[in-house]
């Protein structure tokens, strides 16, 4: 994304992909995000540190500041039930089903008042895995070669955050 900041950081992110068998795709990948800062003073982890904009307290007398900086994984897997049998009415992805996962962020950090109440920038924090882990199911509609793709899919992720920026 390039209109949340930081602006033009540099992330190094690499994906493997592999078949097994006929009908099975797993893919997996790493991504260090906001690796190498475009402009120092702008990356969280290097700017002049603001207590209540970035700012959290980890034991009394010990300040830590969040960061844009962090490691992410991601995982898929597909199954595509149609390559058993050799129907030309299917479109490529018709009838696949897949999980889609990811973990953003192996980073934890508390929450920004569990020491001081008057701090409220991160007001949850992110100190359980199971909050930085979304997860979606779905399955790819048939639409015999009509379109694309058309997908019904269910997701679920475990943060305690609103859907906001």
């Amino acid at each position: 994304m390039s209109d949340i900041e930081p602006f033009f950081n540099f992330s190094l992110s690499y994906i493997v992909d592999a078949a097994i068998g006929k009908v099975f795709d797993v893919g997996a990948g790493i991504s260090f995000s906001n690796l190498i800062p475009a402009d120092e003073k702008n990356d969280m982890e290097n700017s002049t540190h603001d207590y209540l904009t970035n700012g959290y307290i980890k034991t009394p007398g010990d300040t830590g500041y969040y960061t844009f900086q962090g490691t992410k994984l991601m995982f898929r897997f597909m199954f595509d039930p149609k390559r058993f049998f050799d129907v030309p009415i299917f479109g490529e992805t018709d009838g696949q089903i897949y999980l889609e996962t990811a973990i953003l962020g192996l980073q934890n950090y508390p929450k920004s008042n569990a020491i001081d109440t008057n701090n409220i920038c991160n007001p949850f924090g992110y100190d359980n895995i199971w909050e930085k882990i979304p997860v979606a199911i779905g399955f790819n509609i048939p639409t015999f070669k009509q379109l694309d793709v058309l997908s019904l899919e269910g997701e679920w992720f475990g943060s305690k955050y609103s859907d906001s920026y």
